[in-house]
């Protein structure tokens, strides 16, 4: 069994040396042994430590080491037991180092955590492996238990490295622990060879060390255009072993074997290849790819041209509106898509190239306009389109109510960004007070008119264009508002206001402290519908006053005193005493809010909490409340919801 192992690592130079197609003495560019130390490494295989079986194996294969093979030792979980960072270069790779392997060796005592990620990504810088050949054997009883992922490792190390290979060893593996072991193995096309107990480990080894010479590489041939225009279809024919994984690939010249840039698998029945050309211009090559030989084994000249923009452009578009331009070839990043007139000058509507179709606003003048293409100063593609005149009209109230609503009907382009504006009548063109999106015709615009009394103008405004499309003029008469409510509340309780005013989408009532600047409130309320609204009054006591507030324009347009008495509280429980577990009366003064209650609460915890709550309705009536299964004494609380805290309290003995 012991000369199988020996073989096994012996046979790794001339094995690396067939999967490149190199002599074996030009294959020992660089290899590594990654020997598992970890704590498992001490358990048994076969009767004997995993650990003293790899010691042995090191020293029966390196008694006769090819000397030109540079040959390094790199272990892991040998000196501490939970770091995942215990990852030491033993030997670095040299020729003739066997000796040095060999002392190393023997001081690793399996002791700690198995960082096998990390592991192999030092072990492939030490052997620099994007600049030469390198090979990793992994000697190994388990995963990786931190938190590396080995695979995506080997697959990362296999994309960037020059020529690189790793052999896995596996010392009694578990199912799970093969799977996750043999893909560093499959990922770069080294061998992984499984020894479950001492039987598969000398079957395993014999197999492995059947090294026959490399067989010649199959004929294969690629027939396809000699140039195809940059993001052109264009189909691949070829001949060759048309293997499983097969590949045709489009690739830049000069570049690594196995890299591309576009690939097809290659069919069992030799049906072409179908590729889209790349959308930079340039000199590409075709390659048949055999990635069982790790070979390219056969290649073609391509030629990508440049082709020119082709623009797709309506015949005619409506004035103002957002329309699509199709365009085909291929675009300079920094290429542009804009319509502009067609005598010349600055650009209506600019888009980048970056995808097809784009999108333009149209001018809001009628006309003939050109569509084109441009970088910098260069003009490529255009097309000329018409802009026809689309009837663009208002319809509206002659005269409107101070701060109030009123319903805009019109039709117009519906662009990206128009408006439907009112600004004073003398003001210039662009300027607005107030304005509503112009996103669908079917849908009225609605807007709030001004508090000032006065001459104003709707417009029809395109803000792409900077050109007003439509306009006609409105009156503006006097605002009307007024407040009434009672002139004292008691703290908390429930206030009806009775208002009268325009009414309009974001006015409010606002219940404010005398002397508060316009805007703030203690507590507030949408006007809603009726003339009538219905909010708590604060709960501190002092003077206030009612207040109906404009939201559009914010303004106080009408307002009432109101004087806010403390609440008068008070709880009675009769008897001050209640059966467990059973419902008991009390009854209560205070200020009735909407969502006040009663509750019952365990003396000393915090103010919101209750074991049971009731609503409070009518100060006066009687509520009950249900008391608590555990005898002792209780609290009973007045919780007012406006002002989120305890009004008064009593006390309640649970029998």
């Amino acid at each position: 069994m012991r000369g199988s192992i020996r073989a096994l690592f012996l046979s790794a130079v001339p094995l690396i040396a067939a999967a490149a197609g190199l002599p074996p003495a030009l294959a020992a560019d660089g290899a590594m042994i990654v020997l598992d130390a970890s704590g498992s490494m001490a358990g048994q295989l076969g009767g004997k430590p995993k650990i003293v079986a790899a010691r042995d194996t090191l020293t029966s294969v390196l008694t006769d080491t090819p000397e030109k093979l540079a040959l390094g030792l790199l272990a892991y979980g040998h000196r501490q037991k939970a770091s995942c960072s215990d990852i030491e270069l033993l030997v670095p790779p040299a020729t003739g180092s066997s000796r040095a392997i060999l002392e190393a060796a023997r001081t690793v005592v399996p002791r700690g955590k198995a960082p096998l990620a990390a592991s192999l990504e030092q072990a492939a810088q030490e052997l620099n492996y994007q600049e030469q050949k390198a090979t990793i054997i992994v000697v190994t009883d388990g995963a990786d238990n931190c938190t590396g992922d080995p695979c995506a490792v080997a697959g990362d190390l296999k994309a960037t490295g020059a020529d690189f290979t790793i052999h896995v060893i596996g010392f009694g593996l578990k199912e799970a622990d093969k799977r996750t072991v043999a893909c560093l193995a499959d990922t770069t096309g080294g061998l992984y060879l499984d020894a479950g107990d001492e039987a598969g480990l000398s079957a395993a080894l014999t197999q492995a060390v059947k090294i026959e010479p490399e067989a010649p590489l199959p004929t294969a041939s690629i027939g396809a255009p000699a140039s195809v225009d940059q993001q052109a279809e264009f189909t691949v024919a070829y001949e060759g072993p048309k293997e499983e994984g097969d590949q045709i690939q489009i690739a830049w010249p000069g570049s690594r074997p196995g890299q591309y840039i576009r690939n097809v698998r290659v069919s069992a029945d030799g049906r072409p290849a179908h590729f889209t050309a790349p959308a930079e211009s340039g000199d590409y090559e075709l390659r048949y790819w055999l990635p069982s030989r790790g070979k390219v084994i056969a290649q073609a000249p391509i030629r990508v041209e440049e082709v020119g923009v082709k623009l797709d452009v309506p015949d005619k578009v409506d004035q103002g509106i957002e329309f699509e331009v199709a365009w085909t070839g291929h675009a300079d990043p920094n290429g542009t898509i804009e319509i502009v007139p067609r005598d010349g000058g600055a650009p209506f509507s600019a888009v980048r190239a970056r995808g097809s179709p784009v999108k333009l606003d149209a001018p809001a003048k009628p006309g003939t306009y050109l569509v084109r293409y441009r970088v910098a100063d260069a003009v490529g593609a255009t097309r000329e389109v018409a802009v026809a005149e689309k009837p663009v009209r208002l319809g509206a109230p002659v005269t409107v109510p101070g701060g109030a609503d009123f319903e805009v009907t019109w039709s117009g382009p519906a662009a990206s960004f128009d408006e439907i504006q009112i600004a004073p009548a003398p003001t210039p063109d662009g300027s607005r007070i107030e304005y509503a999106r112009a996103t669908d015709p079917a849908l009225p615009a609605v807007l709030t008119a001004p508090l000032q009394t006065g001459q104003y103008e709707l417009r029809y405004w395109s803000s792409r264009s900077k050109t007003v499309m439509a306009r006609r003029p409105i009156s503006v008469s006097a605002v009307s508002a007024a407040i009434e409510a009672p002139a004292s509340i008691e703290g908390g309780a429930p206030l009806t206001v009775q208002w009268s005013g325009p009414g309009a989408r974001f006015d409010e009532i606002h219940i404010a402290p005398a002397g508060a600047a316009n805007g703030e409130a203690a507590t507030r309320a949408d006007i809603g519908t009726g003339g009538k609204v219905t909010l708590s009054a604060p709960l501190s006591p002092g003077s206030y006053e009612a207040r109906y507030w404009s939201g559009t324009w914010r303004a106080v347009l009408a307002r009432r005193a109101l004087t806010v008495l403390a609440p008068r509280v008070t709880l009675n429980v009769p008897g001050a005493r209640a059966s467990a577990g059973g419902r008991f009366a009390v009854t209560w003064t205070g200020p009735g809010g909407r969502y006040d209650d009663i509750r019952i609460a365990r003396p000393g915890s915090a103010p919101e909490e209750s074991i049971h709550a009731a609503r409070v309705d009518r100060a006066g009536e009687t509520i009950e409340l249900l008391a608590p299964q555990e005898p002792g004494t209780y609290e009973i609380r007045y919780w007012s919801d406006s002002g989120r805290r305890v009004l008064a309290t009593a006390t309640v003995t649970v029998e």
